[in-house]
């Protein structure tokens, strides 16, 4: 989760976008599904606690940063 909140003060990302800190192997398409659950439960963990806000791009895409303050 530190790594996680490291990343998201360098901007905005996707779910997609922190794989890289939470997991040590390239995530292909066998996993992808399995790596994106594991990666929202991390974010939305986060955003529960108001640490991290999400909103939504014109396209539907979630963008997590953290929250001010």
């Amino acid at each position: 989760l530190d790594r996680l909140e490291v990343l998201l003060a360098e901007g905005p990302q996707r779910v997609v976008d922190v794989f890289p800190v939470l997991f040590a192997r390239k995530i292909d398409d066998d996993i992808l599904f399995l790596a994106t659950g594991e990666a929202l439960a991390n974010l939305n963990w986060l955003v529960e606690r108001g640490r991290v806000v999400v909103t939504e791009d014109e396209q539907g895409v979630a963008w997590y940063r953290l929250a001010d303050g």
